[in-house]
């Protein structure tokens, strides 16, 4: 909208611009010229007389262009008006989210109170690392990975459900999404597809790259193991063997179910 009213106001102005140059050259092509200098060929007087009711139409459509440029930013500043009258819904805190997707209070209190610990012991753990003098030091990225995780405990402490639903809400990815699958791999004879959603590797719910390569790393190699997976909002089964799929996964964010 402020583009917009600035392209009319240009407009404006230059069509004022053009207005007032046109009735300068029709004062200067008003004022009488010296008699010696008078042209009394008739051609040229005809010629005159049309640049002169030329000039007239043309002044009597940029006033007529002006008075509707005026209308339509006139218009454009009501426009305006309405949409800031308008009242922005605020977004739901997380508290808000959770509590309408079942959470108890007391569970809530506990989650935020994790929260609350998880960013203490990153700024601990940073605050030791620069007075100790190895805060550019692998020995920080590796532990910085694991406390600075904000994720940290809460699956374990408060599970699954209220895990994915966290994740959800505070907008962090929640499902692994296979994005290729490899010929003749382990996944392609299971029937699996560019675009599955995998929610389950046997009985370990999938929400991280993670989870699935922890989930197939356990177990007997080469025993078949039940996945579950979403494919077009339906939830199908496969089973195949377990180990390595041959796939390449993407990260994506899914309306959690219960």
């Amino acid at each position: 909208m402020v583009f917009l009213r600035s392209f009319f106001i240009v407009v404006v102005v230059l069509a004022f611009a053009l207005f007032m140059l046109l009735q300068s050259g029709r004062f200067f092509q008003q004022e009488e010229l010296p008699e010696a200098f008078a042209l009394t060929q008739p051609n040229e007087a005809v010629n005159e007389g049309r640049e002169l009711a030329a000039r007239d139409q043309l002044e009597v459509e940029l006033q007529g262009l002006l008075a509707r440029l005026m209308q339509t930013a006139e218009s454009v500043d009501a426009a305006n008006a309405r949409i800031t009258e308008m009242p922005v819904r605020p977004r739901p805190t997380l508290r808000e989210q959770l509590r309408a997707a079942g959470v108890a209070d007391s569970i809530i209190d506990a989650l935020q109170q994790q929260l609350r610990q998880n960013r203490f012991s990153l700024r601990e753990l940073r605050a030791q690392a620069l007075r100790e003098g190895w805060i550019d030091s692998p020995q920080y990225r590796q532990r910085s990975n694991v406390s600075g995780d904000p994720t940290r405990g809460l699956r374990e402490m408060f599970g699954d459900y209220v895990f994915d639903l966290y994740l959800y809400f505070t907008g962090h990815p929640n499902r692994v999404q296979i994005d290729a699958v490899a010929p003749d791999s382990a996944a392609a004879e299971a029937g699996l597809q560019a675009g599955d959603v995998i929610i389950r590797y046997t009985s370990n719910n999938i929400y991280s790259v993670f989870d699935l390569r922890r989930a197939w790393q356990r177990g007997e190699a080469d025993e078949n193991v039940l996945l579950e997976f979403l494919r077009d909002g339906r939830r199908l089964s496969t089973t195949l063997l377990r180990g390595k799929l041959d796939v390449r996964l993407k990260m994506v964010a899914r309306e959690p179910d219960d």
